[in-house]
This record gives structure tokens, C-alpha cells and sequence, in this order.
């Protein structure tokens, strides 16, 4: 095996949001950095693609208009045999094509200095003492901080912990739909859907774009039998008729090609994120939204403090200075959120129709939680809020 002999300042294992806003701060701070990545940009990426307005303020670069697909303002909540139609002012969600926008984040990273090279796996890591190897097939790298941003089933993370297990993951099916003008018109009149208890402790989703409608479900991995099934229910229960037509209901024939399973990590529960010079950030460190399934902003936040992180450790010569206060960020600003975060996830799980029906019937609750999606509100406050909003409809 070839041996790189320079040593960089960084590698960033991974080129999605994460690892994309990681190299992107710390190239912006003068660190030799390298990105790799075993995909090729732009690539498929399995998600609902809703980017909230939250999640844009963290990223903070300018979007080229195009990049957005739909803004989401309107919102349709199902529970049992009830649903609303509920508008507001102020978009709250960005629908995207995920395959453009993490390419746009990645093309960001490489304009601030960063060192991109595709279609370069991972194999091994081997921490030394002044340094982190990062073995790929045909040659070796080394780094003086390696930042793991590589997913849910992360290869950095295996040198740090066990992967994670089935109940501290949720499995989700979702499908990326070609659509007729006739069938997109349809859906997009009734917005963004959102169903919960389909599938049971879990929910659903029908996202309208420009050419696709991305549709999905969601729960916890454990359990979880028959997402296939489970993704035609929602379809047949929501506005978008089949292909056959608007008489003819979907079946799993018609999802055939257009499929794909992903697993997404709980968040809310503190974990080992670091070790020396290694950090995890994004699905890798476990940080998603247990409750929207949300994974952008908090990989992109979590990829902006390992970059502090390293820039100040580097700097400073005391890494494990640095190391432990990224854990310590992590668990203040990510971690301590997302647990309120889980307490909504129950919430929703064990009683769909109650929680559904006390959070999308009263306005007051409705606007907290798409306050929470703008980052104008943190999922702790909007819980503690609870009774003073409910107080405040009851009077209103």
C-alpha cells in the first residue's frame, strides 16, 4: 500500500452536510483539509428532502433560487380519519432535490480552500500519537484531526463505539415518485402531508416537488415488520392518486424501482462523540431529530463545532482540551434539545389521535412547533410551554 507522506491538518471522512460544512469552516480558518468520500457528487441520497428554515440559517450561505423545489407553507396533518388544511405566512420547510443541495454544500467547501476527492473509501483508521492514518483501498492518509461524517452506519464510529442498535434507530422506506402534471397539481394544492400512525408509533409523509413526490415512513427499527405495506396505506389514504389513475388505488407494484430503505439515528441521548483526535459529527454521532426524522441542521451545527473544535485545538496544542469541549457543545446545544424532542416522539407514538389532534387543533401549539423548524423556539421551551398555551387557547 502507498503512503501519502504529507500530513494534513484535516480529513473529513464523508461529503454530505456534515462533512461539507466542517471542511468548509475549517478550510475558511486556514487548515490544510481534505474531504473524502466513496460516492461521486452529485448522488442519490435517500430522504424526504425537507430542509427547514432552521437548518438554512445554520448552514448561512446563499442558495441559488433554483436549488429550492417548493416552499413549505402549508401543512395537512392526518390522524385516524381526521385532517386539516393548516396555512401560515412564514415558509417554515424547504423541499428539495438532496442530491443538488448536499453537491451545492460540497462545491461550497471546495470555494473555501478544501480538498475534495471522490469515489475514496474508508477501509480502517489507526490513531498514533501525533497523528490519525486513514487507510483506503491503495493508499494510506494521515491527518492531525480526522472528523467522522460518514452516516449512520459510520466506519469512523466503529472505532469508537458499537454500531448503533435496532432501538436507537429508526428504519424508514421511503420512495421518490415520477408524477404526471395531473397528479402533481393534486398534491401540491393539499401541501405538505403528514400522517401519523401510519405506520403505528411512527408516521408518514408526502412531500411535493417539482417532477417527484417523495413519500415515506417512519418508526422505530425495532418492530418495525412490514414498511412496505405500511407505505401503500399511506399513499392510498393521502391526496396523490396512483398512476392508474385517480379510481384505481396503489399498490406495491407501482413502487417497484422508485424504493429505498435508510436508517436514521435517535437523537436526544449522549453519546460518545470523540477521542482525541477523532470527532464524530451528523448521523455518525447520532444526532437527528427523533420526532421529524430532521437530520440537516443538526449535522450541519454539529459539523460547524467540530470545526471550531479542531481549529482550536490545532492552534492551541491541546487537543483534548478541544475534544472535550465539542462533547460538552454537543451535549448543550444538540443533545439536551433533542431529549425534549424524544417526550414529543412518545407522545405522538402512544397517542396519535390525542397529540395530533391538541397540537394541530389549536393554533398557538401549531405555530410553536413550526417555530421550532424555523429555530425561533427550542424544543424544551415548547414543551414547558405546554400548559400556558393550552391555557391561552382555552381563553381565547
Amino acid at each position: 500500500m502507498r503512503i501519502e507522506r504529507k500530513v494534513r491538518d484535516v480529513i473529513v471522512v464523508g461529503g454530505g452536510p456534515a462533512g461539507a460544512t466542517a471542511a468548509r469552516h475549517c478550510a475558511r480558518a486556514g487548515l490544510d483539509t481534505l474531504v473524502i468520500d466513496k460516492a461521486r457528487f452529485p448522488r442519490p441520497k435517500v430522504c424526504a428532502g425537507g430542509v427547514t428554515q432552521a437548518a438554512l440559517r445554520e448552514i448561512g450561505l446563499p442558495f441559488p433560487p433554483e436549488l429550492v423545489e417548493r416552499e413549505g407553507r402549508r401543512l395537512r396533518p392526518r390522524w385516524g380519519r381526521h385532517h386539516l388544511t393548516l396555512e401560515t405566512s412564514r415558509v417554515f420547510v424547504h423541499l428539495v432535490s438532496r442530491a443538488r443541495f448536499d453537491h451545492h454544500l460540497l462545491w461550497a467547501a471546495c470555494q473555501s480552500g478544501a480538498e475534495v476527492r471522490e469515489g475514496v473509501a474508508v477501509t480502517g483508521l489507526s490513531p498514533e500519537a501525533d497523528r490519525v492514518v486513514v487507510v483506503t483501498p491503495g493508499v494510506a492518509l494521515a491527518a492531525r484531526v480526522v472528523i467522522g461524517a460518514d452516516g449512520v452506519r459510520s466506519r469512523v464510529a466503529r472505532w469508537l463505539r458499537p454500531e448503533f442498535g435496532p432501538m436507537e434507530t429508526g428504519l424508514c422506506l421511503a420512495a421518490e415518485l415520477p408524477v404526471t402534471p395531473v397528479q402533481r397539481q393534486s398534491v401540491v394544492e393539499d401541501g405538505i402531508e403528514v400522517r401519523y400512525g401510519v405506520p403505528r408509533h411512527g408516521y408518514g409523509w408526502v412531500f411535493p416537488k417539482n417532477d417527484v413526490v417523495s413519500a415515506g415512513v417512519g418508526a422505530a427499527r425495532a418492530g418495525f415488520r412490514r414498511p412496505g405495506p405500511e407505505l401503500v396505506r399511506l399513499l392510498n389514504g393521502s391526496s396523490l392518486p396512483s398512476p392508474a389513475g385517480p379510481d384505481v388505488p396503489w399498490d406495491i407494484g407501482m413502487l417497484r424501482g422508485h424504493v429505498k430503505a435508510h436508517l436514521v439515528p435517535f437523537g436526544g441521548k449522549r453519546r460518545r462523540v470523540t477521542s482525541g483526535r477523532v470527532y464524530l459529527t451528523g448521523d455518525a454521532a447520532g444526532f437527528a431529530d427523533p420526532f421529524t426524522g430532521e437530520g440537516i441542521r443538526w449535522a450541519c451545527l454539529s459539523g460547524r463545532l467540530a470545526a471550531l473544535a479542531a481549529v482550536s485545538g490545532l492552534r492551541s496544542g491541546r487537543l483534548s482540551r478541544a475534544a472535550d469541549d465539542y462533547a460538552a457543545s454537543c451535549h448543550s446545544l444538540i443533545d439536551a434539545d433533542l431529549a425534549w424532542a424524544r417526550w414529543l416522539t412518545r407522545m405522538f407514538g402512544r397517542f396519535p389521535d390525542l397529540a395530533s389532534r391538541l397540537f394541530f387543533s389549536h393554533p398557538d401549539l401549531f405555530e410553536g412547533l413550526l417555530d421550532v423548524l424555523r429555530g425561533e423556539l427550542t424544543y424544551r421551551r415548547l414543551v414547558l410551554g405546554l400548559p400556558r398555551r393550552l391555557l391561552r387557547a382555552s381563553w381565547a
